[in-house]
């Protein structure tokens, strides 16, 4: 996948991995953006989101962890950049870049 427009004003070959690219593929295409509203537009307050979902997340782990199950709690206080940066320092231990 190439990005073109990019913070550095250049483009970006992005590299991902093959389940990744068939979830993009297999969304209908609404609009020019990948993450969008319900009306198609560009996600502006996606740390919102992004809070809202960890918060339930984490009551529904809390559920589970009622239950006698052992699930890890995700920290509400955390933000998608953090996921992304978390994911990518795992795939830089297994696969030593």
């Amino acid at each position: 996948m190439t990005l073109t427009k990019t913070k550095i004003r250049s483009p970006r070959v992005l590299r991902l991995f093959a389940p990744a690219m068939r979830v993009l593929r297999a969304q209908p295409q609404r609009s020019k953006f990948v993450f969008t509203d319900e009306a198609g537009d560009h996600l502006a307050y996606a740390s919102d989101r992004w809070r809202k979902l960890v918060t339930r997340a984490a009551k529904t782990v809390g559920e589970q962890q009622r239950r006698g199950r052992v699930v890890e709690v995700p920290d509400p206080a955390s933000r998608c950049h953090d996921l992304r940066h978390t994911f990518a320092i795992h795939w830089l231990h297994v696969y030593r870049c």
